[in-house]
């Protein structure tokens, strides 16, 4: 018995050092399978369980309707000495020949009352050509046929051109078309912007807009 007990001694203590060793490599073994598991190669597309999402492309946007000019330009109505004037003789033209034909009548008004409605009558014609403007991005060959195809509808032709810009005119006489009538439309970075007359701008808008439904509404910074 007394033998038999350094025998028994230095089994144990081997069986401890092999189990403490065995336990060792398994939890070396088992750090280094997790940190692979977990790292992605530089490669990999997306982290594991997300799909690839597909990036709808962008739509075109359509600005709103934007006054260029200061202020007070807008509050004087007329946009310049030529167009006042031309107003001016419009207003008598239309007058003088109305009053000449009631003054052999009774009650006929008097000419001053004649002016006076004939001048607020038309002005309805000079707030039609206030100045405004509205961008399209970005510039497609889609959006710039619908533009020309409904300035042809509305009588308008093309005057001159220069450079990425074309003014286009009405298919009226001259004494009958104001200089403020006149349409541009020009292409800046990708983007193409019409000015012109209110009543004109409006309606290529509104065109553009119904020939272009995947369009938004949108702030363009010209």
């Amino acid at each position: 018995m007394l033998r038999s007990e350094p025998l028994v001694a230095i089994d144990i203590d081997e069986i401890m050092i092999q189990s403490i060793f065995d336990r060792f490599q398994y939890v070396t073994v088992r750090a280094a399978s997790g940190s692979a598991g977990s790292a992605l190669p530089p490669s990999h597309p997306h982290p594991p369980g997300v799909t690839s999402m597909t990036v709808p492309p962008s739509r075109g946007a359509i600005s709103a309707l934007t006054y260029p000019r200061p202020f007070w330009r807008y509050l004087l109505l007329f946009q310049s000495w030529s167009q006042l004037g031309s107003w001016l003789v419009m207003v008598l033209a239309v007058t003088l020949p109305m009053h000449a034909l009631m003054i052999g009548l009774k009650e006929a008004p008097p000419l001053v009352a004649l002016l006076c409605g004939t001048a607020l009558g038309s002005l309805g014609s000079v707030c039609m050509v206030l100045p405004v403007q509205f961008s399209v991005a970005p510039a497609g060959a889609a959006s710039m046929r619908s533009l020309l195809d409904t300035l042809e509808r509305l009588g308008y032709v093309q005057e001159r051109r220069s450079g990425a810009s074309a003014v286009y005119l009405q298919k009226l006489p001259r004494v009958l078309r104001w200089n403020e009538g006149a349409l541009r439309i020009a292409q800046h970075r990708g983007t193409i912007v019409v000015s012109g007359p209110r009543s004109i701008v409006g309606r290529m808008r509104k065109a553009l807009l119904s020939a272009a439904p995947g369009c938004v509404t949108g702030n363009i910074s010209n």
